[in-house]
């Protein structure tokens, strides 16, 4: 094979690649939830309510300009990926490659720009929310920040490179050693210096390591060199049109994700933003749950969308139900349990101070389970390019959301700005996107949200009565918690084997036959 053209990998590699990669992916779910449940505690303890409110502020406002990187990344995935498939000289791809790292550098220019201008208007920003103290740790904790939005935007570029030539093993190694690193320091770190400065210092030497890595993997494992030949006006025009959609995408998600703290941060103060980014943990969690089963599904859409006579809302149903068996036990977990679980979470006198963070979730999640349940829409929506309908009705969605936050925060505290977000989820997941479904897919969303709550609703409903029916046998948050948790995992198995359809039921007893098989096996080989 010519040193210039792109290895293609056999298909065992690449079945190896995804595999490893889904692995991965749930390993970084799970690290990702023990940060927020162990570290995030153990952070607040040792800087206190007020510093990490501070931090959380300044994360969120710094988060929001990442969206100059105008979803470069992802462009970079996709071209880098389609260069493959048609087997293109690997000259040309390291040639784009230094032309999205051109991109890059003039990116990081704006954003320095943004950024000193963000700086000098902090104090303008946050005098009603922050005092003087605080407001020098702010504009300390931005300056890091500053520097590492400038270098995240050449590691999305080179985090773009690997996904594109389909090395999920690597990638998300990469991520699942950057998070179990920022664990190990955080412990170690804080114990030393007990600031939110630790973080932030911590988050971009990590950053830069990251980077550090990628360039090695790109140079020596993919043998790609990065090397400006010419400028391709053509590709340049045609990715660009394609980072335009990404950037408006993911100006809504960004902002949606971070306008809350910002503002929460401005009008009331840091122990408020403490409290509201507990709870935004929480549904963080409670989202990646979700993701995670579509994140594995998803993929076949394509596949299945090329079939004849395919029944859209059949496939839904489908992935909506395995969906809905997760986070719908989750949700009705949480709504029995999660003032307990927050006060085991967070112990000692924060529990107290963190008692708003059990409403603020609750708001958040349950909007969101009508979304989640249906999300498989989303990947049938890219397969058919249809996606300009969404992005407007995201936009819309951006809109309302701000409205009732901004003017909202003032006057009813944090709770607006649950509420801005939960109602904003309302009106465009659950009305204007399911109205869009229905109208171009002939996807019933009503008859579709029955059959994927249908018998389903009744084990979470028998499993948080048991749950509940605990809090008056036993005492103490930490009891209610462990043994009410013990009690609804045990009545909702039992549930669904007792209620669940015949071939769902069937399918459940053979994976599990198929896990005991595994693990006898296992104890014979030792």
């Amino acid at each position: 094979m010519s040193e210039n053209m792109p290895e293609k990998t056999n298909s065992s590699d690449s079945r190896r690649q995804i595999i490893w990669g889904v692995v991965f992916s749930y390993m970084l779910i799970a690290l990702n939830a023990l940060y927020g449940l162990l570290v995030t505690p153990y952070i607040v303890h040792m800087v206190g309510i007020d510093d990490y409110g501070v931090y959380r502020t300044v994360a969120s406002l710094s988060s929001s300009l990442m969206v100059v990187d105008l979803g470069l990344g992802g462009t970079v995935q996709r071209y880098i990926a389609k260069y493959i498939a048609f087997g293109e000289d690997k000259r040309k791809i390291g040639n784009y490659i230094s032309m999205s790292l051109i991109q890059a550098a003039l990116l990081s220019l704006v954003a320095a720009v943004i950024c000193i201008i963000t700086y000098l208007r902090l104090g303008d920003l946050y005098s009603g929310g922050l005092n003087s103290e605080e407001l020098l740790l702010a504009k300390k904790i931005f300056i890091v920040f500053s520097a590492a939005i400038a270098v995240h935007l050449w590691e999305n570029v080179l985090d773009g490179v690997i996904t594109g030539y389909n090395r999920f093993i690597a990638v998300n190694g990469i991520r699942l050693m950057r998070i179990v690193l920022r664990i190990l320091f955080t412990y170690v770190g804080l114990g030393v210096w007990k600031s939110p400065l630790l973080l932030v210092w911590l988050d971009f030497a990590l950053l830069l390591f990251i980077l550090l890595c990628e360039i090695i993997f790109i140079r020596f494992a993919l043998k790609q060199r990065v090397e400006f030949i010419f400028f391709d006006t053509g590709i340049f025009r045609e990715s660009f049109i394609y980072s335009t959609f990404m950037f408006i995408s993911s100006l809504v998600n960004q902002v949606n994700s971070n306008l809350d703290n910002i503002v929460v941060g401005a009008c009331l103060g840091s122990s408020e933003v403490a409290v509201y980014s507990a709870a935004l943990t929480i549904f963080g969690m409670f989202s990646q749950i979700g993701s995670a089963v579509s994140g594995v599904l998803l993929p076949k859409v394509t596949g299945f969308l090329r079939q004849k006579d395919n029944n859209i809302e059949d496939y839904v149903v489908k992935i909506g139900r395995i969906q809905f068996m997760l986070i719908g036990a989750v949700l009705g977990a949480f709504i029995v349990l999660g003032k307990s679980f927050i006060s085991v979470w967070m112990g000692g006198s924060l529990k107290y101070e963190f008692t708003d963070a059990y409403y603020i979730s609750v708001i958040l999640m349950i909007p969101a389970v009508f979304e989640i349940c249906i999300n498989v829409c989303l990947a049938v929506l890219r397969a058919s390019n249809k996606l300009k309908y969404r992005t407007a009705v995201m936009v819309l969605m951006l809109c309302f959301n701000t409205a009732v936050t901004v003017f909202g925060v003032p006057r009813w505290g944090y709770f607006a700005a649950a509420a801005g977000t939960a109602l904003s989820y309302i009106f465009g997941h659950v009305l204007c996107m399911n109205y869009y479904y229905r109208k171009t897919f002939k996807f019933h969303p009503v008859r579709a949200y029955r059959r994927i709550f249908d018998r389903t609703w009744i084990c979470i409903l028998l499993s948080s009565a048991a749950a509940f029916s605990v809090k008056f046998i036993t005492d103490g948050d930490r009891q209610i918690f462990f043994c009410g948790a013990a009690v609804f995992i045990a009545v909702y198995a039992a549930s669904l084997m007792i209620f669940l359809p015949d071939n769902e039921r069937s399918a459940v007893i053979k994976v599990l036959k198929k896990f005991k098989f595994k693990l006898g096996m296992r104890k014979n080989r030792s």
